[in-house]
């Protein structure tokens, strides 16, 4: 199961109204035998600037889970970023292929929605 989500650099404010915008998604290593940390990132775009971000990873295969986490950290002069980020699992996936969907919030209006395969062997 997802535990935690922490990610180094923050995400998007929409105080305009607009959604942030994932051009990218992508896991480091989509392919392991180990499930306990699962790393990657995620390129983040909002026009107001990389603050005040919630994140959202719907995890299916197996076992499935959701994980809405706040976001810390950023700043409103930087509008465009890859973010790393790290999935701190509480235990050990069973074996099986995931669908790892993100989203990323920011007051209340959500991103579109990017996935990425996790093959755990």
């Amino acid at each position: 199961m997802v535990a935690s989500v922490t990610m180094a650099l923050a995400a998007c404010s929409s105080k305009s109204g607009a959604p942030p915008t994932i051009a990218g998604f992508t896991l480091t290593s989509p392919v392991t035998t180990t499930t306990t940390v699962i790393s990657g990132s995620v390129v983040a775009t909002d026009t107001t600037g990389l603050s005040g971000l919630s994140i959202t990873l719907d995890v299916t295969g197996p076992i499935s889970a959701t994980l809405t986490a706040p976001v810390s950290g950023g700043s409103t002069s930087e509008t465009s970023g890859t973010v790393p980020i790290v999935i701190e699992l509480s235990q050990g996936l069973p074996a099986g292929s995931y669908q790892v969907a993100l989203t990323l919030t920011a007051d209340g209006e959500a991103s579109n929605s990017l996935d990425a395969t996790l093959v755990v062997q």
